[in-house]
């Protein structure tokens, strides 16, 4: 009976000692059957779970008008370095920090997932939504490039910029009104767009905004330009509802900007489609006739934009960023990496050549 005791004793030891390592195996396992099980994933966790840590997560950071994802980031990895440092100064054994080291990532693995990254593993927006996934022939794509390009050309718009807090009210709205047809919990917590704290450094990696998952929040580069902002914000805020394909959140964000009565909004979400569209066509000759209708006005902005960035971009940065990304993607279930945001323009024709049109 002693003995029992005794051997029940060491093993709650060691499951409190080892309970960091065995839920992040437990999370790790879980990932693994729900990527078979997408269906289940959709109503267990991301109709269900999500939108409850969504809006707990997103409340408690929304008291705060900077980015607390931005200081989480910087002390885990203040925090990471830290570890790292002290068996220089003799302070822990190597083991000891290996095991901290560990430990913390096993931590943020763990909260990654359970806070939002499980939605990887849902089903996709066709299944969702009810789209219908056709291969896209010559035809389907000329007709909605063609589409597209006249949609742009209409709601071209020089005006004064809209103010931020107009744009964010605009998207909220259509968010609302387009929520069951996209099948999304609304309002899924609180979408207050906040700036990233290093946005320069983050413009020279060509990256425009961001969604942090550890709270909740969506974030948006102030180095943006005007023309960009609210498509950039309306995909920011999909992946706050759960979308975690990058194809679905950029096809997401162009249907709720083509649903708001604002040109300059219409402008900015078909202007963005419209680029993917080009760099489809791009070396293919039969489709110089079609690039020809658009507007000087319009290929001046795309150009503007394009030199902008060049004009900011750091390479080194930029690569690196690129490959963590391409890495980060592929390990969550997108194959494509990033080329997954190219994605939209097959998402974009199959909802056009439905009859499913988002012209208002």
């Amino acid at each position: 009976m002693a003995k029992t005791v005794k051997e029940s004793r060491r093993f709650l030891v060691f499951i409190k000692g080892n309970l960091i390592f065995i839920i992040a195996l437990i999370t790790f396992l879980l990932t693994r059957i729900l990527k078979h099980y997408p269906h289940f994933t959709e109503l267990a966790y991301s109709q269900t779970i999500y939108p409850i840590i969504a809006v707990i997560v997103s409340y408690f950071s929304n008291i705060f008008p900077f980015s607390v994802s931005d200081i989480f980031y910087f002390f885990v990895i203040l925090f990471i370095a830290g570890l790292i440092g002290l068996p220089f100064f003799k302070k822990q054994t190597l083991k000891k920090t290996v095991t901290n080291i560990v430990k913390t990532i096993a931590v943020i693995y763990t909260l990654f997932y359970w806070l939002w990254g499980l939605n990887y593993f849902r089903d996709d927006i066709y299944k969702r939504v009810g789209y219908e996934n056709k291969t896209i022939g010559k035809t389907e794509f000329t007709n909605t490039f063609k589409y597209i390009i006249g949609e742009t050309i209409e709601y071209f718009d020089n005006e004064k910029k809209i103010e931020l807090v107009e744009i964010d009210s605009l998207i909220e709205h259509s968010y609302k009104q387009l929520s069951s047809e996209l099948k999304i919990k609304y309002p899924n917590g609180r979408r207050r767009p906040k700036n990233i704290t290093l946005s320069h450094f983050f413009t020279s990696a060509f990256v425009g905004g961001y969604f942090g998952p550890f709270f909740n929040e969506v974030h948006i580069n102030k180095y943006l330009l005007p023309v960009q902002i609210p498509i950039i914000l309306a995909h920011e805020k999909a992946h706050q509802f759960g979308i975690t394909n990058e194809a679905e959140a950029s096809f997401i964000a162009w249907l709720v900007c083509q649903n708001i009565n604002s040109k300059r909004i219409k402008y900015s979400a078909n202007l963005f489609v419209l680029i993917y569209f080009i760099r489809q066509t791009k070396g293919y000759e039969q489709y110089d006739y079609i690039i020809k209708t658009i507007p000087t006005e319009i290929t001046d902005d795309i150009n503007n934009i394009k030199q902008y960035y060049q004009n900011l971009r750091n390479p080194t940065i930029d690569n690196i960023q690129t490959k963590l990304n391409n890495w980060y993607l592929k390990t969550n279930s997108i194959e494509s990496g990033v080329n997954n945001y190219e994605g939209v323009v097959s998402i974009v024709c199959n909802y056009h050549n439905s009859g499913k049109y988002a012209h208002q």
